[in-house]
């Protein structure tokens, strides 16, 4: 809530902040502005210096990082070579084991299928039998 006594005050501390600031601008002169604003724009210089130094530290980085990147190359390159010869090595050894594996299978799969003529010419041998021997008692 704004009373009379803080305008008041609020009053009186813009006035003192006016004469202090008439004070400060009576005191500075154009040439010390002038002086203020060269030493100024000689720590900008100094700054844009220091700047440039950086920039030579980050170029010399970013060389080493692409020495770094050239040398990641050639050793993708170096694993890629080495896992296709393992690759191929690997499917010439699995095709020669699977085409063993088939072979061994078609023969136990050809054996299977003596056996199963085996036992169909026997049952029917012994149905046969039994028919003969039923078709001699009546």
């Amino acid at each position: 809530m704004l009373t009379f006594h803080t305008l008041r005050t609020m009053c009186a501390q813009t006035t003192g902040y006016g004469v202090i600031m008439q004070t400060m601008t009576k005191s500075w002169t154009d040439e010390r502005l002038e002086e203020r604003f060269d030493g100024i724009d000689d720590r900008f210089d100094e700054v844009d210096r220091r700047f440039e130094a950086v920039d030579k530290r980050f170029d010399d980085v970013d060389r080493k990082f692409e020495a770094v990147d050239r040398r990641f190359d050639k050793l993708e390159a170096k694993f890629d070579a080495k896992f296709e010869a393992t690759d191929s090595k690997f499917d010439s050894k699995f095709d020669g084991l699977r085409a063993e594996m088939n072979t061994r299978f078609n023969a136990s799969e050809a054996r299977f299928d003596g056996l199963q003529r085996t036992m169909i010419r026997f049952y029917s041998a012994v149905i046969l039998a039994l028919l003969g021997l039923i078709a001699t008692q009546l």
